[in-house]
C-alpha cells in the first residue's frame, strides 16, 4: 500500500513539474522566462509602428518588448557609450553600418525593414508647392540633418530645389521627425519636410505633397543586433519585422516594402 501511495505521490510531482521543464526550454513561451525581453530602440518616425507591431509579436512569440524612441543619432550615440540596447532600428542605413563598422553589431543581422517617404507638408495647400521659381519668406521646419536621416533627405531636397531657383529664407531644426511634424500641426511653423508615414497615421488628406524620389537618396531604414546582447530572441524579432503580416502593416502606415 505504502508503494503504490509513493508512486502516486511521484506521477503527481512529474506531472506538475514536466510541463514547467518544457515551458522552459520551449522558444514561443518566453513570457515565462524573465529573459524573454528585448530593449528596442526605434528611430522617431517608427515610433507609432513598433506601438502596434510590439504587441502582436508578444502574443506571438512571448517575447516582451520594451523600446525606447529618439532620433537614429542620439540611439546611435547612446549604443557607442554602451547603452543596454539588444536591437537598433535605424531611420537609415549609415548607423547600422558603423555600429558593425566598430565591432558593435553583428554584421549578418542586418536587414532593411522598410523605405521611407518623404513630404512637404503644408496645411490648406493645394498642388505642387515648387512648381515655379519662390523664395520662402515663412519659416519651414525639418528635422536635424546631422542626427535625423529624415533631415538629411530634406537637406538634400532642398539642395536640389536651390538648381530651381526656389529658396527658404527661414528654417528651423528639430531633434527628430516628430517635433518637427508637431511644429507644423500646432501652426507654429507655416510648412515643413515630414514623413508620409506621420500623414497617413494621422489620417491627413489634404495639406501636402509626395517628394519625389529622384530628389534625394532612397531613406533605406535598416535594423541590426547588438553584439553581445540577446542574439536568438533578437533574430526572432528581425524575423517577425520581415514577415508578409508585418510588412503589410509597415506598408499600411506609410513606407514603402523593403
Amino acid at each position: 500500500m505504502a508503494l503504490r501511495s509513493l508512486r502516486f505521490l511521484k506521477l503527481i510531482l512529474i506531472g506538475i513539474l514536466l510541463p514547467q521543464l518544457t515551458l522552459a526550454q520551449n522558444p514561443n513561451t518566453h513570457l515565462q522566462n524573465k529573459d524573454a525581453v528585448l530593449q528596442v530602440a526605434v528611430a522617431s518616425n517608427f515610433r507609432p509602428v513598433i506601438q502596434k507591431l510590439a504587441p502582436i509579436f508578444a502574443d506571438k512569440t512571448g517575447i516582451k518588448i520594451i523600446w525606447t524612441s529618439a532620433s537614429s543619432g542620439a540611439i546611435y550615440s547612446q549604443i557607442m557609450q554602451g547603452a543596454p540596447i539588444d536591437v537598433f532600428l535605424s531611420a537609415d542605413s549609415d548607423k547600422p553600418l558603423k555600429l558593425i563598422q566598430n565591432n558593435l553589431a553583428q554584421k549578418d543581422s542586418l536587414i532593411t525593414y522598410a523605405v521611407g517617404k518623404l513630404v512637404w507638408y503644408q496645411p490648406g495647400l493645394q498642388g505642387n508647392p515648387f512648381a515655379k521659381n519662390k523664395t520662402f519668406q515663412s519659416r519651414i521646419v525639418f528635422a536635424n540633418p546631422k542626427i535625423a536621416p529624415y533631415g538629411k533627405a530634406a537637406l538634400e531636397v532642398m539642395q536640389s530645389l536651390k538648381l530651381k531657383s526656389i529658396f527658404f529664407q527661414k528654417k528651423i531644426e528639430t531633434m527628430n521627425i516628430l517635433q518637427a511634424f508637431q511644429y507644423i500641426q500646432t501652426g507654429n511653423v507655416a510648412a515643413g519636410f515630414v514623413s508620409y508615414s506621420q500623414i497617413i497615421q494621422q489620417g491627413i488628406k489634404k495639406g501636402y505633397w509626395l517628394i519625389p524620389d529622384q530628389w534625394h537618396h532612397p531613406i533605406k531604414q535598416q535594423a541590426v543586433i547588438i553584439k553581445n546582447h540577446k542574439k536568438a530572441l533578437s533574430k526572432t524579432f528581425l524575423e517577425f519585422l520581415l514577415s508578409d503580416p508585418s510588412q503589410e502593416i509597415i506598408q499600411d502606415m506609410g513606407y514603402l516594402s523593403r
